[in-house]
């Protein structure tokens, strides 16, 4: 695999590169990005004619201008060209302005570069013969899935054929495999990459009747109090946190964690201590169990959780901090 090299200059998009607008692969939050491609060996000016970002260079503070980890080098029908992936300075939704993570402001990183460290990027499927991964056409790896799946089904049934797959990318990943799955095999054996099977996430609390994912981003900014139990979203879902959560009213934001976060470390939060060995509060458990556990728990027994939870959590908002909840 090519070394990782710092780049010490970044060219500008020509007037004429291509724009592609898309989304960021990372999280869920699902930020907007742009995409510049042009040939190698062409390059923009500084002045905003001169160049596809039309800005005059170099840009005040809060300009559109773009880091080194937003370049790298790629092949567009087998020519070497240059690729800026940038976060879209138009959005209007989600990440407005053009607000990214760090995770975002890397994604030029990812793309493939035959001289970069995506070289050793996988260009064929493998398949493992005497015990050793040995790369084959698309066609005979095919074939090979088709007969033995046949094998599978003709002497098993449909269930005994099962796919496990990465959910993110949906149309890369996930649209043709899951309609294989579920039109064509017609199997239950079916799994994203995060789950043992189909379904929701947090089955203990959907169970209780509340629904985790019904909150849009402007319900996130105007809340008063948030409980996060064993996340930071400042970590996994930075634009939510930075955009929306920490938007509209003062909060109230209470993380039920062992571990010592970046929202906590950089005091915006509450936290409340949870042991890192042995047991932990009863009303804590009960907080993550809904979500960890309660799959293997009666219906009953997953809305008794989840009373514990909501419980637990409006104690913590309404008691006075220092009884409660120490500042992080």
């Amino acid at each position: 695999m090519a070394k990782y090299e710092p780049q010490t200059r970044v060219p500008l998009p020509p007037p004429d590169a291509r724009v592609h607008k898309t989304v960021c692969d990372y999280c869920i939050v699902g930020c907007g990005y742009r995409v510049f491609t042009w040939p190698d060996g062409e390059e923009g000016g500084p002045r905003a004619s001169e160049n596809a970002l039309g800005e005059d260079f170099p840009v005040g503070l809060g300009g559109s201008w773009i880091s080194p980890n937003q370049h790298n080098f790629t092949l567009i029908d087998g020519v070497r060209h240059h690729v800026v992936v940038q976060p879209d300075p138009d959005a209007t939704v989600v990440n407005r302005g053009g607000n990214h993570s760090i995770r975002g402001g890397t994604l030029a990183g990812k793309v493939y570069n035959p001289d970069g460290p995506t070289s050793d990027r996988l260009k064929t499927p493998l398949m493992r013969v005497n015990d050793e991964l040995v790369p084959v056409s698309w066609d005979d790896a095919i074939e090979v899935m088709e007969r033995v799946s046949r094998h599978v089904i003709d002497r098993y049934g449909a269930p005994a054929w099962g796919m496990k797959t990465y959910s993110y990318n949906y149309f890369e990943n996930t649209y043709a495999i899951s309609k294989l799955a579920f039109r064509s095999i017609h199997t239950p054996a079916y799994a994203p990459h995060d789950k043992p099977g189909p379904g929701d996430d947090t089955p203990g609390l959907t169970d209780s009747g509340i629904i985790p994912f019904s909150a849009s981003y402007k319900d996130w900014g105007d809340a008063e109090v948030i409980f996060f139990s064993g996340t930071d979203p400042f970590e996994t879902k930075t634009v939510l946190f930075t955009e929306w959560i920490m938007s509209g009213p003062p909060k109230k934001l209470i993380f039920a964690t062992p571990r010592r976060t970046q929202a906590r470390s950089a005091r915006l939060a509450i936290a409340v201590e949870t042991p890192r060995k042995g047991g932990t509060p009863v009303s804590l458990a009960a907080s993550r169990t809904p979500t960890t556990h309660s799959c293997n728990r009666s219906t009953a027994e997953g809305i008794g959780l989840a009373a514990k939870m909501a419980a637990s959590a409006t104690a913590m908002a309404t008691a006075p901090v220092r009884t409660r909840v120490r500042i992080a």
